[in-house]
């Protein structure tokens, strides 16, 4: 699933945060339940952008 949220400006610049969540690695493509990410990732991006950074977050197991 891809969602987006786009905030106001305020002291810094506005900025558009991405969620993708449920991702996996699937024949070296990364894929939610829907296939490909990259599709509803291209409709989230302003279209002037042509280069992004990108966080990847994965909860660790607790240490027995």
């Amino acid at each position: 699933m891809v969602t987006h949220k786009d905030t106001e400006s305020k002291v810094t610049s506005g900025k558009r945060n991405i969620l993708i969540k449920g991702v996996s690695i699937k024949d070296g493509l990364l894929v939610d339940e829907n296939g490909s990410i990259v599709p509803d990732l291209e409709k989230n991006l302003p279209d002037w952008v042509t280069e992004f950074d990108m966080k990847i977050s994965i909860e660790l197991p607790d240490e027995e």
